[in-house]
């Protein structure tokens, strides 16, 4: 091959490499300048437009925001009615443009009548009268005329009447019942005051001997004779102590 020729081929190769990369550098280039593609979703940025009505306290039409919930439309509508029903309700689904929503009210309580048939018969409930007559209404109930009869005593009558019989009066007792669980100091044994609080079997001792060498104590004030008692520990025992008749 001539030189000339090769020359010329290797010219010809090398502006076609050349041609090439500017091709795809200018092809970068204006695929860095182009804008991005945004694709917007124009339904998820609708309002959403829906109807409520039934139990609620201000049915409607209602425009909500994007990605309203039934409990949104709930709250929108004023909230639900006493009589409401919203058992069968979803109210964490999303609403859906366009779509009613209706809260079911709950049925009447059934009110029993005053009066029931039974096989073509009548017949009244218990505890109810037609009787006009309010003595016929009261069993055993006795007229006017009976009563006036009945309050006069018979002159043969046995039985005495209420004055004459005398009342029964209740027996005195030396004690009351408050008294009973009270421990009586002129009568308890050394065990007895040794269960008392602040009293150990020392004081218990010296309590007895006190009783039986001066006799019975006539007042829990009197405790305070004794050595290793004082007026607080009596004020302490008093709600526990009493002071009785000494024993026979």
């Amino acid at each position: 091959m001539p030189a000339g020729v090769s020359r010329f081929a290797l010219v010809v190769i090398v502006a076609v490499i050349v041609a090439s990369g500017v091709a795809l550098t200018l092809r970068s280039l204006d695929a860095r300048r182009a804008p991005p593609i945004v694709i917007v979703d124009v339904a998820a940025e609708r309002p959403v437009i829906v109807v409520v009505d039934g139990a609620v306290a201000t049915p409607g039409v209602l425009t909500l925001p994007p990605g309203a919930r039934l409990n949104d439309a709930i709250l929108a509508a004023g909230g639900f009615t006493g009589n409401a029903d919203p058992a069968e309700l979803n109210l964490a689904r999303l609403l859906d443009d366009g779509e009613r929503v209706t809260v079911a009210e709950r049925p009447p309580a059934l009110v029993p009548e005053q009066t029931a048939v039974v096989a073509g018969v009548a017949v009244e409930p218990i505890g109810v009268t037609t009787d006009t007559d309010p003595q016929a209404a009261v069993p055993g109930a006795s007229s006017p005329s009976d009563e006036g009869a009945s309050s006069q005593p018979r002159a043969d009558d046995p039985s005495p009447t209420p004055a004459a019989q005398s009342p029964v009066r209740p027996t005195p007792t030396l004690r009351s019942a408050a008294d009973a669980d009270l421990v009586d100091i002129n009568s308890a044994t050394v065990e007895e005051l040794d269960a008392l609080p602040r009293i150990g079997p020392v004081l218990a001792e010296r309590i007895v001997a006190h009783r039986e060498e001066h006799g019975p104590f006539a007042s829990i004030d009197d405790l305070e004779a004794i050595d290793g008692i004082s007026a607080g520990m009596v004020d302490e025992l008093r709600p526990l102590i009493t002071a009785g008749p000494a024993p026979r």
